[in-house]
């Protein structure tokens, strides 16, 4: 009688994990293929003999090497095992299927031409282009000789998943969406410059430049502790003003900062310096 009672609660406890894990699956799936808008997007390829040498700076500047490769062709940049196998698409190839609106929807909306949501796409960053930067990021795209290989879906483990239905990690519509609600203080012209370098820093800072915990980044009023000398060390180097090396700083200063002209420097380090004196 015992060994009965005993089988049939083992076959209880293995039932309720079979449904738990599948309710977990689905549900974490239903995130991933959750459907968006797909709107019209007026976005062209910029034209004339500016157009791909902005975009290329600008490409630079908001880390599309970073996940894509030199070339843009993409290549694994997450390799977590239980979290995620995260690849980033081969650009010069889809720019040979993609209209200009499906990649100016992946670039700053974070959805597939089918609405699908990209994961880890920093669409919120790029959402705060204009038409006219986005279109420049387009004509660079599109001028790069496509070759490479097709790269592999994304995977996602059990832990991201998990992320994702409890909303530590978000795709990034949503991630979008939430940032239209924390858009970047405007204190006029004089800081118009520096406000628009600024959204560069919004991927690891998040949307209000309040800090990202998940990340470990910190809120840029930090910015008050630094002089403009030591600024622009940690632009260039990502050394901190006590002189240590912040390991994301610095591979992002490497990567992307070290292209900022010294104007562009003082432009958002005057700008940053506002927000935090208006945050006293």
């Amino acid at each position: 009688m015992a060994i009965k009672w005993l089988t049939r609660i083992a076959l209880g406890l293995i039932a309720l994990s079979v449904v738990g894990y599948l309710a977990f699956y689905f549900g974490s799936q239903l995130v991933m293929d959750k459907k968006w808008p797909v709107r019209p997007d007026p976005v062209r390829a910029a034209e004339g003999p500016n157009a791909v040498t902005q975009g290329a700076r600008l490409a630079r500047l908001y880390g599309c090497q970073d996940c894509h490769g030199t070339e843009l062709r993409g290549r694994l940049y997450v390799d977590e095992p239980g979290i995620a196998s995260l690849w980033a698409p081969n650009l010069t190839l889809k720019a040979q299927t993609y209209s200009d609106a499906d990649l100016a929807r992946g670039i700053r909306a974070g959805i597939d031409p089918k609405g699908r949501a990209l994961i880890t796409m920093p669409s919120v960053a790029y959402s705060r282009l204009s038409d006219a930067e986005i279109g420049e990021i387009l004509a660079y795209i599109r001028s790069l000789r496509p070759g490479g290989e097709v790269r592999p879906l994304s995977n996602v483990g059990w832990i991201g998943r998990l992320g994702l239905i409890t909303d530590d990690y978000r795709t990034a519509p949503v991630e979008v969406a939430n940032a239209r609600d924390h858009p970047l203080p405007d204190f006029g012209p004089r800081f118009a410059a520096g406000r628009g370098l600024a959204r560069a820093c919004v991927e690891c800072h998040g949307a209000d430049l309040s800090g990202d915990r998940g990340v470990g980044t910190p809120n840029l009023n930090v910015v008050k502790d630094y002089t403009e000398a030591q600024f622009e060390k940690l632009l260039l180097t990502g050394r901190s003003n006590t002189g240590h090396e912040l390991d994301l700083m610095s591979a992002t200063a490497r990567r992307r900062f070290n292209g900022l002209s010294s104007a562009d420097m003082a432009a958002l380090y005057g700008y940053l310096r506002q927000r935090a004196k208006t945050a006293e």
